[in-house]
């Protein structure tokens, strides 16, 4: 999943549907700071694999995701964690 609070959009990556080609093209424009100067070591694309890899290990333990949410989360729970005021 890729939040842009700048552009103002919220992609969730459903599986099997060319998503890791969206998320590749939207990571520019969703990227914090710290992503952009680590782009230049780490391609994007890669990044968002390397993050979801230590997700999945960490169990939430560490505190260095760019965002808190699983890549295929469902609508009706992102919209139930983030809150519909952000959503709408």
């Amino acid at each position: 999943m890729i939040i842009s609070e700048k552009f103002n959009f919220i992609f969730v990556h459903v599986p099997k549907v060319g998503g890791q080609s969206i998320a590749n093209a939207l990571m520019p424009y969703a990227a914090t700071s710290w992503q952009r100067a680590l782009n230049n070591v780490v391609p994007y694309r890669y990044q968002l694999k390397i993050f979801t890899k230590f997700k999945q290990y960490s169990r939430g333990r560490i505190a260095f995701m760019p965002h808190p949410y699983d890549d295929h989360i469902r609508g009706p729970k992102l919209r139930e964690t983030m809150g519909p005021q952000v959503i709408d």
